[in-house]
């Protein structure tokens, strides 16, 4: 049997996709072999660590990330921050020999990015970013279009996604 034991890092909305999808995770037969353990949720808002971790089965809360990176019994850490905190908390959690998911993006700009990228392949633990649309088959077919030329030479391409999570009015906006 081998065992995960994950950490958390931000208790907001993409923080708390992250808990739906480990806490699920663990009733999937395919990870036969695999036993997750939810540890602990870090936040600034203990309040909201505290509900997040009893909400999803984490074991505990935190409000102390430097704390967690330095446990050796977390094994990976699952990073859904503001965008301007990966670029120091991502090579820390590598460096303290940590797995890492990070939601996207990457960084601010492709010099934080390519800090994150260098830290990287500085470390043998694995460092993985959340695409969520990498699989929209609307992307797939368009793929399809363009390595097909059937749409010529693209000099420039813009998109937009919408999507109704964040269509609540109850909801603040993120």
């Amino acid at each position: 049997m081998t065992t995960i034991t994950i950490a958390l890092i931000g208790a907001g909305y993409a923080g708390q996709s992250h808990a739906f999808g480990y806490r699920n995770a663990q009733l999937d037969d395919a990870l036969n072999g695999v036993e997750i353990v939810l540890d602990t949720v870090v936040d600034p808002n203990e309040e909201l660590a505290n509900h997040v971790a009893g909400k999803y089965g984490f074991a505990k809360a935190s409000t102390d990330i430097e704390q967690v990176l330095a446990d050796p019994a977390i094994d990976a850490v699952s990073l859904a921050l503001p965008n301007r905190l990966y670029v120091d908390i991502v090579p820390k959690a590598l460096a303290a020999g940590k797995h890492v998911f990070c939601e996207k993006p990457l960084g601010l700009d492709a010099a934080e990015a390519e800090v994150i990228v260098k830290a990287a392949q500085a470390s043998d633990r694995i460092n993985a970013v959340g695409f969520s649309f990498r699989r929209i088959p609307a992307l797939a077919a368009l793929r399809d279009l363009v390595a097909a030329g059937a749409l010529g030479e693209i000099e420039h391409f813009r998109a937009h996604y919408y999507a109704d999570y964040a269509a609540d009015p109850d909801q603040p906006l993120t």
